[in-house]
């Protein structure tokens, strides 16, 4: 009786004990390059047919670039980084800019820094938007909220953009994960930032 596209033909199945027994089963198809020889095991009288592993030989008629195929995403992950990385750098010294600016020339409500408040502003919230994934993120996005809430970017002083703008020259050089980024999350607090105004 014909068993989807292969006839097969059976030499024994089960046994009384119930105990696994693997069945060899040759094939007989119309298709004999395209299908591999099949196992069967049964238990007690019910049968699980399983393909064999698929050796080279079984693509001989296949394009061999689908082998490789793996193989073109195994540094992925890694390119995905580094190209990361490159991005981080040019909105670091984008902001670090900025921050230099009011760090040097910054009085505390002085109105003059607003143009440099608000380009640092904006970097910070273009990065988020299109970079979420990056633990980077969440440190902007920490100082971008406490910058803002209450116009803080007004009250704190020089020294605390200086801080800030070392803060971020230290996460730009390194591998980040979420645990470091909360560590200098709670610095800014020190510099008083509220990080947590909504």
């Amino acid at each position: 009786m014909p068993t989807t596209a292969l006839e097969i033909t059976q030499e024994s199945v089960g046994n009384a004990k119930g105990d696994a027994r693997v069945i060899q089963l040759n094939p007989k198809s119309d298709f004999p390059d395209s299908f591999p020889s099949v196992d069967q095991t049964s238990y007690s009288g019910n049968t699980a047919t399983v393909p064999k592993t698929y050796t080279a030989d079984s693509y001989s008629d296949y394009d061999y670039s689908l082998l490789a195929f793996p193989r073109i995403y195994r540094d992925e992950p890694k390119k995905s980084e580094i190209a990361l990385r490159v991005i981080r750098t040019q909105y670091s010294k984008e902001l670090i800019e900025d921050l230099k600016w009011l760090a040097d020339n910054h009085e505390i409500d002085d109105n003059n820094s607003m143009p440099y408040i608000s380009d640092l502003l904006t970097v910070m919230k273009k990065y988020f938007d299109n970079f979420f994934h990056d633990p980077f993120s969440s440190f902007l996005i920490a100082l971008f909220d406490g910058l803002a809430h209450d116009k803080t970017y007004l009250s704190i002083n020089k020294t605390a953009y200086q801080n800030i703008s070392y803060y971020i020259e230290v996460l730009n050089n390194q591998d980040l994960d979420y645990k470091k980024i909360d560590k200098y999350i709670s610095k800014l607090e020190d510099l008083g930032i509220n990080i947590t105004p909504y």
